[in-house]
């Protein structure tokens, strides 16, 4: 969990520059195989994992308050993900898992709330709405 993030990071702080490349450099496989982030309380669990590693690096660049501040909107937007997969996969107990888990992280609840409707919202009308309609909401933004 978090593993790609966790390596940006290794190189940031190693201080490693970014440089982008036009040209794709991996090959992506999709297998019917369980991915190791299906598991939704697994998830939550290496996303803090995550966060506790970084935490102390976060706030030396932003300072305490905003290094808190990064890492609650960080986990918020990671697990925010996670639910509106299980939500549009019909998981319930896994949606409702990670949105408690996205309030229990951190107070702030309107950055949650407004996090978890948009992320949720999007993703639900990227499943269910038709294309037409999709690249309507996409011109009209």
């Amino acid at each position: 969990s978090s593993i790609d993030h966790d390596i940006w990071m290794e190189l940031a702080v190693a201080g490693f520059e970014v440089r982008r490349v036009m040209e794709p450099l991996v090959i992506t496989y999709i297998s019917s195989r369980e991915q190791m982030t299906g598991d939704t309380s697994n998830r939550i669990s290496g996303v803090r994992q995550y966060l506790e590693k970084w935490l102390p690096t976060y706030c030396e660049w932003f300072g305490d308050e905003g290094g808190q501040v990064y890492a609650d909107r960080y986990f918020a937007r990671v697990i925010a993900r996670l639910a509106s997969s299980n939500f549009v996969c019909g998981d319930m107990h896994g949606f409702f898992t990670a949105v408690r888990a996205v309030f229990q992280y951190s107070d702030e609840t309107s950055y949650n709330a407004r996090v978890l409707f948009v992320v949720v919202a999007r993703r639900t009308a990227s499943e269910v709405l038709p294309k037409p309609v999709k690249e309507w909401m996409k011109s009209a933004a």
